[in-house]
C-alpha cells in the first residue's frame, strides 16, 4: 500500500504528507512544480522526509509519494523509487498492475526496473513525438491506463507542457471542494473521486489550476480497495 498526494499549498502539503505516511514510510519522492521559471524540483528519500520550511523558489504544485515495499524491491534505490520519469512524464502510482510484465514483454523489451508501475511512463514515452496538442497528450493517457490491468490511484505529469493528470480505479483517492488538492488518505473537506474518471490541471495557469473532468477510462480493476 502506498499514498499519492498533490497541493496547491505548502502547509497543505505537509499536512497531506503526515496523513499519507501510515501508507508507506519505507521512502519517498516528492515534486515540486514552478510554471513561472518552468522548474521542476525532484527528490526521492528513504525513510520519512522532515520539511521545516518554506522553499526558497515559486511553487505552483507540491507532489509527493509514500512508498512500501513491493514484489521483490525491498532495498531503498532511487532507481525503484516514485516518481518514474521520462524524458516527458513523471508517474507515481499506487496500486497493483497485474498486466505489467506483460506489457514490458509487448512494448518495452529493454526495460530493467522491476517496479509495476515504472512501465507506466515508459508507455507513455512510446507514443511521443516532437509536439502535440493538449487533446492528443489527453488521449495519450487514456489509451495508456485504458491499458492496464489492475489498481491504481495515480498522478502522471507531462513536463514540456505542464500539465498534471490524477485518476483512480480500484484505489482510494480523494479531492478538496475547490479542485486544487489530491490525497490517497481522506483529509477535511475532501471528498472521494469517481472511479475510472480522467482529471487534468494546468499547475499555476491562469484560469486552469484546477482539475477538470476529461474522459471516462475502461474497467480493467477487480475493485480490490487499498
Amino acid at each position: 500500500m502506498c499514498g499519492i498526494y498533490g497541493s496547491v499549498c505548502f502547509d497543505n502539503f505537509k499536512e497531506l504528507y503526515a496523513l499519507n505516511i501510515n501508507r508507506g514510510n519505507f521512502a519517498n519522492g516528492h515534486v515540486f512544480i514552478s510554471n513561472k521559471d518552468k522548474s521542476i524540483h525532484i527528490s526521492r528519500n528513504e525513510g520519512v522526509k522532515q520539511y521545516t520550511s518554506h522553499p526558497e523558489y515559486d511553487v505552483d504544485m507540491y507532489l509527493g509519494h509514500t512508498q512500501s515495499p513491493t514484489g521483490s524491491v525491498r532495498d531503498f534505490h532511487p532507481s525503484t523509487t516514485h516518481p518514474f520519469e521520462t524524458d516527458h512524464w513523471l508517474v507515481a502510482h499506487n496500486g497493483v498492475i497485474n498486466n505489467y510484465k506483460e506489457l514490458i514483454q509487448n512494448h518495452l523489451p529493454e526495460h530493467r526496473c522491476d517496479v509495476d508501475s515504472s512501465v507506466i511512463p515508459g508507455i507513455l514515452e512510446l507514443h511521443y513525438t516532437h509536439s502535440h496538442t493538449v487533446s492528443e497528450i489527453d488521449f495519450m493517457v487514456k489509451s495508456c491506463l485504458d491499458n492496464i490491468k489492475g489498481t491504481y490511484g495515480i498522478f502522471l505529469y507531462n513536463k514540456k507542457y505542464n500539465i498534471l493528470y490524477v485518476a483512480r480505479c480500484g484505489s482510494t483517492l480523494y479531492m478538496n471542494e475547490s479542485k486544487t488538492c489530491f490525497s490517497s488518505t481522506q483529509h477535511d473537506g475532501f471528498s472521494e473521486l469517481p472511479e475510472l474518471t480522467l482529471y487534468r490541471s494546468h499547475p499555476g495557469a491562469d484560469n486552469e489550476n484546477k482539475f477538470q473532468k476529461i474522459h471516462q477510462l475502461k474497467n480493467n480493476s477487480s475493485f480490490i480497495i487499498f
